[in-house]
């Protein structure tokens, strides 16, 4: 199935009335709800935005209302690319952008062997792209989140593995009730464990978070928590340094410093043996 090219815009049922009209949870402009067979969905090039209410925000409660992309409970070998999900006014941002359920499962969304690249998600109050569940063979990248809760959520991912990659993440707030200066923004990454399911791996790698723009007359100051229990895995091959261990008399390396004068005891026939680190 391929959705493709859609102006999808003023959807949703009403909930209720709070700070302003909330939208029914999970109405979404491209939703699967409890369809487990369903596979090989491929959501592209469409435009959704502006729906007919909105999601709550962290000022009352957990949000809960309308999103972009919702698979609930549904296959996987999905691929969402190229898709614009917006809005706006505050009053009509989504829940979440791309998301699904059930989070703390072997399932969730996107499920398994599953790609979602190259989205715009602007305008949500909790997760841009919520990628919690299994996660069997997931990668999320080159995405542009602009104005969320949290940037992309991965908690938990039980089955793994989750790569996320190349996403810049831009603007967050969770609270638009408060000033700027009072709102709890969160993490470009959202991750963890739980005694409810288990826990394998989410790679995070060559991703970008914009700083606040500076006030007037002030320097830009980045803010290092991007990340909030994400699990991170390099793998370096850069052998360890060897340190001289004194000063040598009358010779220098090519660096201009001092050479080791001494060995660590493992010569053979004048020269060191292969796994010595002497210099001389």
């Amino acid at each position: 199935m391929v959705i493709e090219g859609n102006d999808i815009s003023g959807w949703g049922r009403f909930r209720s009335t709070g700070s302003w009209d909330y939208g029914v949870d999970y109405d979404a402009g491209v939703r699967c709800e409890r369809v487990a067979t369903l596979e090989r969905v491929v959501v592209q090039r469409n435009k959704i935005h502006d729906p007919r209410y909105g999601a709550n925000s962290w000022d009352s409660s957990h949000p809960a209302g309308p999103q972009g992309i919702s698979f609930n409970y549904c296959g996987g070998n999905h691929v969402m690319r190229y898709t614009r999900s917006r809005a706006a006014n505050y009053k009509h941002f989504y829940n979440d952008g791309i998301g699904g359920s059930d989070n703390y499962t072997r399932t969730g969304f996107p499920n398994y062997d599953s790609d979602i690249y190259g989205n715009v998600v602007q305008g949500v109050m909790d997760d841009g792209i919520e990628a919690e569940g299994g996660n069997r063979n997931v990668r999320i990248w080159g995405n542009y989140i602009d104005q969320a809760g949290t940037g992309i959520a991965t908690t938990v991912a039980s089955v793994g593995r989750c790569n996320i990659f190349r996403n810049l993440y831009n603007r967050s707030r969770m609270r638009y009730l408060s000033s700027l200066d009072s709102d709890d923004a969160r993490p470009f990454f959202k991750s963890g464990t739980t005694p409810r399911s288990a826990t394998a791996a989410a790679t995070c790698f060559h991703n970008t978070s914009l700083p606040r723009p500076p006030d007037a007359g002030r320097r830009a100051q980045l803010d290092f928590q991007m990340f909030r229990w994400c699990a991170r895995r390099w793998t370096s091959r850069v052998p360890a340094l060897a340190v001289d261990a004194a000063p040598a008399r009358g010779r220098s390396t090519r660096s201009g410093r001092a050479a080791a004068a001494t060995c660590c005891g493992t010569r053979s026939g004048g020269r060191c043996r292969p796994r010595c680190r002497c210099r001389t």
